[in-house]
Parts: C-alpha cells; sequence; structure tokens
C-alpha cells in the first residue's frame, strides 16, 4: 500500500469539517479533552489535523488524523483550523488513524480490532484469511526477522490483537490499552496484563466454569479476575494463575489476599557463610526440588527449627 500524498497545506474553516467514519477512536475522553484543549490554549497547536476531501461534496473535508484536536479546538471557540490536505483511499486513511494513535498509545483493544476487521474488509473478495492477515500485518509494519534478517508478517500478532478486541467485550468496566496512561470513567489494565487475565479464564479448568455462568455472572467474574491480578505482585501472578486454575469457584479477591498475607509475612534475611558451608548448600540443592539456593536454605532452617523443638509460626 503506498502512503497517502499530501498535497498542500491550509486553513479550513470549522463547519467545513468533520470527523472520518474509518477514524479509529470510538468516543471522547473529555478529561483528556479537557487536557488537550488546554495544552494547545497554552502552546498553540503544534501538530496541524490530517485531512481528505470528501469525494461527493467538494467544500467538506474528513478528519483523519486529529479528532481530539478536532472537538479541543471547537471547545476553545476556534473557527478555522491549519489541516494538512491529503489524497488518500478508504485503506490508506484507516492506517493512517490506527499508525497515529498506536503510535501515540492512545488505541484500545477494542478499537484496534475493529480497525483490522475494517481492513480486512476492504480487501478483495478472494483473498485468503490468512492473505489478509499477512497484509494487515504489512500495512502495521508488524514484521518478523529471522537469523538471515528476511522478514515475513506477523500473523501471530494480528490474530491476537482480533481476539483481544473480542476480549474486552468480557471486560464490561475496564479499557485495554497498550499503555495504562489512566482514563476519565474507566479504570484500563495493559494490553499485556490482559493477555495474561485472558490465558487464565480461557485455560481448560477455568472456561467451563465461566461458560456456566449465567451472562451477568460471568462478566463480573472476568473483571474480578483482571482487577485482582492487577493488583497482584508480579513475583506472585504465576502463583494466583494456578490457584484460580486449581479452584476456579473460589473468590479471586480471597486469593490475592491470601498471597498478600504471605508478602507481607516474607522478610529478606542475609548471612555470611564461608565457601564450604555455601558449596554444601549448593550440593544439596541439586538434589533437591525446588533446587533454588534461597529456598533450599529456608527449608533446612526449617528443619533445623523442627529438630530443636522449635514450635514458633516461622516453622509450620
Amino acid at each position: 500500500m503506498e502512503p497517502p500524498l499530501i498535497r498542500r497545506s491550509a486553513k479550513l474553516n470549522v463547519e467545513d469539517l468533520r470527523v472520518s467514519k474509518l477514524n479509529v477512536r470510538l468516543e471522547a475522553d473529555p478529561e483528556g479533552l479537557d487536557s488537550l484543549a488546554e495544552s494547545i490554549k497554552t502552546v498553540g497547536l503544534q501538530h496541524p489535523l490530517v485531512v481528505r476531501q470528501v469525494p461527493d461534496e467538494p467544500d467538506v473535508y474528513e478528519v483523519v488524523e486529529g479528532s481530539r484536536r478536532l472537538r479541543a479546538l471547537k471547545k476553545l471557540g476556534h473557527t478555522t483550523i491549519e489541516c494538512r490536505i491529503a489524497e488518500m483511499d478508504d485503506q490508506q486513511a484507516l492506517v493512517a488513524s490506527v499508525h497515529e494513535n498506536m503510535w501515540r498509545g492512545d488505541i484500545t483493544a477494542a478499537e484496534l480490532s475493529r480497525a483490522i476487521k475494517m481492513m480486512m474488509a476492504m480487501m478483495p473478495e478472494h483473498w485468503s484469511e490468512h492473505r489478509r492477515r499477512g497484509a494487515v500485518a504489512q500495512n502495521l509494519g508488524w514484521v518478523l526477522s529471522n537469523d538471515k534478517g528476511k522478514k515475513r508478517p506477523d500473523l501471530a500478532r494480528v490474530k491476537d490483537a482480533i481476539l483481544m478486541g473480542e476480549f474486552q467485550d468480557k471486560l464490561p468496566g475496564i479499557v485495554i490499552k497498550q499503555r495504562t496512561r489512566g482514563d476519565s470513567k474507566k479504570p484500563t489494565i495493559a494490553w499485556s496484563t490482559a493477555k495474561q487475565v485472558r490465558a487464565i479464564v480461557t485455560s481448560p479448568e477455568v472456561l467451563p466454569v465461566l461458560e456456566a455462568m449465567p451472562a451477568e455472572e460471568r462478566s463480573g467474574y472476568v473483571q474480578q479476575i483482571a482487577k485482582e491480578y492487577k493488583e497482584t505482585p508480579s513475583k506472585h501472578r504465576a502463583e494466583f494463575f494456578r490457584k484460580v486454575q486449581a479452584t476456579p469457584t473460589r473468590p479471586p479477591e480471597e486469593i490475592r489476599q491470601e498471597l498478600d498475607v504471605r508478602e507481607k509475612r516474607s522478610v529478606m534475611v542475609t548471612f555470611r557463610a564461608d565457601a564450604n558451608l555455601l558449596g554444601a548448600i549448593d550440593d544439596y540443592a541439586a538434589t533437591q526440588t525446588p533446587s533454588t539456593r534461597a529456598e533450599v536454605v529456608i527449608k533446612l532452617v526449617r528443619l533445623g527449627l523442627q529438630t530443636a523443638g522449635s514450635t514458633t509460626g516461622a516453622v509450620v
């Protein structure tokens, strides 16, 4: 796909501008809009809007990049706006909108998934699903390189983006974004965190339980999983995953609280050991499972305390 051709720059009347139906943003963030308006008021418009002429209406222009800037400028009472007028077809306009929002990190999973599906729908009907995903990957710059530097489209990333948009429907009240930058009404979770949550709820142990729930209960359960997983310290998230799999009907909050208690009970302890003692610990660790030095030292200390007749909670 050829990049859009920027024909000229011009100041256009606000009443002659409208947001393109191909703009990927689904809704405006009121708080973010206020901040943007304040920024423009202070330092001016730093990046002109990118627009294209509407074919059947020569005096009307669609805003392809800059829908939030348009709303902010209207809010400030501007009657004319600096624009860059481009020559582009529907697919070029859609790709340009996706790139702008991906670069800023503002695009949500639902918006990206919708844009990809729209892009694929614009491709020739005789193309296979595989070929369409390859073209999407090329348009978005999602490529992989092998050891010899040869590049190929990252089809898995396209598939994952579509699935993540579908998963977003199961998280009412939470927005999945590439980066969590805050939101006016809804809490956000990072794309990487959402992928882990998706792995939990679609695992063979959890999915049947989830599917047996009524729709409203199901969405609340997934939302609760996402909330508690996000609040679980990174080092305990794998265990959170395992505990949910082991007892899917157990309240996620209860699991997270149990891990929190364990975290609070853990205290970092350091001690000096000569080379002979350290070697003996490592030799013993090689015969144990788990076999990390720290875990083996804890085990040996507990055994020693039990042998000495200790009844403290530390050895429980």
